[in-house]
C-alpha cells in the first residue's frame, strides 16, 4: 500500500482486472487491403498504450480504420 499521490498498488497475483475495452476476432481493412486479421486484445481500465512505427508504416491508417 502507498500513501504517495499518483502511485497505485500492483494488482495481486492471479487477480485479473476487468477489461474496459475488449476486441476479439477483429479484421481491419483500408480499401481492399487487409491491415489486421483476426486480432484479439483487451485493455484494462487506466491502461496506457502506445503505437510506435516508422514514418509511412501505417499508424494513422490503422487508427482511422
Amino acid at each position: 500500500m502507498t500513501d504517495s499521490p499518483g502511485e497505485e498498488r500492483a494488482p495481486q497475483a492471479g487477480a485479473a482486472a476487468p477489461a474496459a475495452v475488449e476486441f476479439a476476432g477483429v479484421t481491419l481493412a483500408h480499401g481492399r487491403r487487409r491491415l489486421v486479421e483476426d486480432a484479439s486484445f483487451g485493455l484494462a481500465q487506466g491502461a496506457f498504450v502506445g503505437l510506435f512505427g516508422a514514418n509511412g508504416a501505417g499508424k494513422t491508417t490503422l487508427m482511422r480504420s
